[in-house]
């Protein structure tokens, strides 16, 4: 039983690792408060955007309403 889990593990393919591979630098602090800052902006664009359709749905279904 043994010798049929050594010859699975056989067959398992392991990632190659190449040695020329460069590590990317370091962000710094400045680096990720603007990473944050720009997803923030858009976090806050969308919560806008979707506040204006929510308002603009409930204008449309007033009117649908109104003149049916």
């Amino acid at each position: 039983m043994n010798n049929d889990k050594a010859k699975n593990n056989k067959h398992k393919e392991e990632p190659v690792k190449e040695e020329n591979q460069e590590v990317p630098p370091e962000r710094t602090a400045a680096q990720e408060q603007e990473i944050s800052d720009a997803f923030r902006e858009k976090y806050i664009r969308a919560c806008a955007d979707f506040s204006n359709a929510r308002k603009r749905w409930d204008r449309e279904k007033e009117d649908i309403v109104k003149f049916s």
